[in-house]
């Protein structure tokens, strides 16, 4: 607005000007006339008085409006400097927690919280600080002061959830969440742990696929979810939930596949409640993907008429893996249970000869007992016993 209006008069002096040039003589007036008085002021001169009453009055109307504004700026600059301190509190908290100093870093965090503007984010770090310390009642302390600002319920219900169920009150953790958003991936986080402690095998159905979801956002949620699956498969065997094992398979598989020990205790629990063909599929499937010597060894334990089968993929294996001890101590337990006692015999002292394991001893004397030959049955069995309890 100032750039036009100094334009327009800008102008007008070139107009002036001109005018003197062209005119000489007769430059022209400006004229004000009010009622019986009337007053001619050279044009040349009232523009340069026009001109000049803008500068002044723009110059006098910009030191009043700093004179106004200047407590306004002696506010913000004290805020700003507060904020400041606040914000060299907070990285030294940091720091201090890194170093798990907790009682330094809660000390620092709170620091000019009732001007800060990052109250909630102040009271939420020092309440992990005072908790990572021991100090609960400092802790509840900060997580009641949460819970008093705007927002702050839900947070305040999350954290205090979190810090229930590590104190091992998990039904207070549930009754902290009952009315909280399940959407809220730390909530969700908290509720699986929480339905494990308590049991509650129904919602914790209901909540574990949503919170797969999320499995690839921290290793936390992905501690979680294993944790979730070990203790569901301890649930379905202790409660002979064969239909509902089984079924874990399509939801999990690539959890299961990627989690070696919980993907072998799923398999073997499979197999306790003869689940044997789901089994032999799941192993085959991983061995193509990632291969296990210890699936390769259940894999000769399946109870299943399919024999013949067995061997033939196994030998197709054996192809590509002829140093594997567990597989040549599969084909040896196949060909054993065919009753084909030297190919059986012979695999597995070509186990013995890569690897000695206890199960090859183990199956090596119950051959040498069937093809009576006890001196070899008690010195396999000898030799087994000493790698068990070695």
């Amino acid at each position: 607005m100032i750039k036009k209006i100094l334009f327009i008069l800008l102008i007008g002096l070139i107009i002036a000007g001109v005018d003197i040039l062209v005119l000489r003589n007769q430059p022209g007036f400006a004229v004000f006339n009010y009622g019986d008085t009337t007053a001619e002021i050279p044009l040349t001169q009232f523009y340069y008085w026009a001109i000049a009453s803008f500068i002044i009055l723009y110059f006098l109307f910009r030191i009043l409006g700093a004179l106004f504004r200047w407590p306004a700026r002696m506010k913000a600059r004290r805020q700003q400097k507060r904020n400041l301190e606040i914000m060299h509190s907070l990285e030294s908290s940091m720091l201090n927690f890194s170093q798990f100093n907790w009682s330094d870093a809660m000390r620092t965090a709170t620091k000019h919280v009732k001007q800060s503007p990052m109250q909630k984010a102040q009271h939420l770090f020092a309440a992990h600080c005072a908790h990572n310390s021991g100090q609960n009642d400092t802790r509840d302390a900060h997580v009641t002061s949460l819970r008093k600002l705007d927002g702050g319920k839900s947070l305040a219900n999350t954290i205090e959830a979190e810090f229930c169920l590590e104190d091992g009150d998990a039904e207070k953790a549930l009754m902290l969440l009952r009315d909280e958003s399940s959407d809220n991936i730390c909530n969700l986080n908290t509720l699986c742990h929480a339905y494990t402690k308590t049991n509650n095998i129904e919602d914790l159905e209901t909540s574990l696929p949503k919170l797969l979801a999320h499995a690839d956002r921290a290793a936390r949620i992905q501690y979680t979810v294993n944790r979730s699956l070990e203790w569901a498969i301890k649930y379905y065997d202790t409660h002979t939930a064969e239909a509902k094992l089984a079924g874990l398979w399509k939801i999990y598989h690539k959890q299961l596949q990627a989690n070696p020990n919980l993907l072998r205790s799923y398999i073997r629990t499979l197999i306790k409640h003869g689940q044997d063909t789901a089994a032999e599929q799941i192993i085959k499937t991983q061995l193509d993907i990632n291969w296990d010597e210890t699936l390769i060894q259940e894999y000769g334990l399946l109870n299943i008429d399919n024999l013949p089968q067995r061997t033939k993929q196994c030998e197709d294996w054996l192809q590509h893996r002829k140093d594997s001890a567990g597989l040549l101590l599969t084909l040896g337990r196949l060909n054993k249970k065919q009753k084909l006692w030297g190919k059986a015999k012979s695999y597995l002292e070509s186990s013995l000869s890569r690897k000695p394991l206890v199960g090859t001893y183990a199956e090596l004397a119950e051959l040498h007992e069937l093809l009576d030959e006890p001196i070899d049955a008690q010195r396999c069995a000898k030799k087994g016993l000493h790698i068990a309890s070695r």
